[in-house]
């Protein structure tokens, strides 16, 4: 579960952790589906071409699949303020920027220049941006500061969960395609997050704000492929919520990883009836629990969820004799050897 960020105007973290530079960055997000053909052939081009040539130095790209086997709330929720006919459609900073068959490389020069021309400008709100281990949990920790006087704003934060290198269906690609940036979930109550500055605000106010979070499931096993992006908005008189300032940072950028997080995890394997054991009191990712025989095929495998501290699985049909059981979560992984008894 998530926790309601803290809000104080004042500067509050002590910690060894450094903030993320805070710059203008650029928020591009792609209108797609898994379905969608040209999703999958200039549609796919121009969002992995800005990638491949840096512009995730600048700029927060997600992956906003309106519908599909990828699609879920949090990017529904998206769509309907970014909306736009047809897909794949890239929206910068809100705007459609016309990308089509014919024009996906000066479409890609042309937003790089224009991503790396906002990031050497002042941003009107600078955004800092760290996450700090808090145990098996974590916290994003954001400092707002303003450079001039805000008149009757409301603004908000978001923090979503981007998956990179993420393999599922995806049509003129294949089943095997390697997605990049897909959003995948809100870590606010809403998708539009948290309250942060409202209403008149002088000039040179800092807001502090601090959310912290279970860990999100490493769906390859390695954490720089999770990204946590926050979003500063702004709510304008339309109703709609227009980009203001943001940074993304992927989970190995805690000041102790992600990956060593899950070494302190210890489980246990034993047999009580008919039924395998495993026990864990401290994992907070899912474990891919895997039996194999002494001759090291695969005879059975299992999920234990994060947050189970027990759970049983049937091996009424294992034949007796010593097996091996395989558990890995997310770095960590170890086999124990039992002897299953009828």
């Amino acid at each position: 579960m998530t926790r309601l960020f803290t809000i104080v105007f004042c500067f509050l973290f002590v910690t060894n952790v450094s903030f993320a530079q805070a710059k203008q960055t650029s928020l591009i997000i792609k209108k797609t589906a898994d379905w969608c053909p040209f999703c999958g052939t200039y549609g796919w081009d121009f969002f992995k071409k800005i990638q491949d040539q840096g512009a995730e130095a600048n700029t927060i790209m997600i992956a906003m699949h309106f519908s599909g086997g990828l699609s879920n709330e949090t990017a529904i929720d998206l769509n309907r303020n970014f909306s736009g006919p047809g897909q794949p459609v890239f929206f910068d900073n809100g705007t459609d920027i016309l990308v089509s068959s014919s024009n996906v490389d000066a479409k890609v020069k042309d937003f790089l220049n224009a991503s790396s021309s906002r990031a050497a400008a002042d941003p009107k709100v600078s955004f800092k941006f760290k996450l700090v281990q808090k145990g098996t949990r974590l916290s994003a920790q954001i400092e707002l500061e303003n450079q001039a006087k805000l008149d009757s704003v409301e603004y908000s934060v978001s923090l979503f969960v981007l998956r990179d290198k993420f393999i599922a269906n995806q049509a003129s690609v294949g089943n095997m395609a390697s997605h990049i940036n897909i959003l995948s979930a809100k870590l606010t109550p809403t998708t539009y997050g948290i309250q942060a500055y409202k209403g008149n605000i002088a000039a040179k106010t800092k807001l502090n704000l601090v959310q912290d979070f279970d860990q999100p499931t490493l769906h390859n096993g390695k954490a720089a492929d999770v990204k946590i992006a926050a979003i500063l908005w702004s709510k304008n008189k339309t109703g709609r919520y227009d980009f203001i300032n943001g940074n993304v940072l992927p989970l190995n950028a805690l000041s102790t990883s992600v990956e060593n997080l899950t070494k302190n995890i210890s489980f246990s394997a034993f047999q009580r009836d008919q039924n395998l054991v495993i026990r864990s009191e401290n994992h907070s990712v899912d474990a891919s629990i895997k039996i194999f025989d002494t001759k090291g095929s695969q005879v059975q495998s299992f999920v234990f969820e994060k947050g189970e501290i027990e759970k049983a699985f049937d091996v009424s049909g294992l034949k007796t004799g010593i097996h091996l059981v395989q558990i890995s979560a997310g770095a960590y992984k170890n086999v124990q050897k039992i002897f299953i008894s009828k």
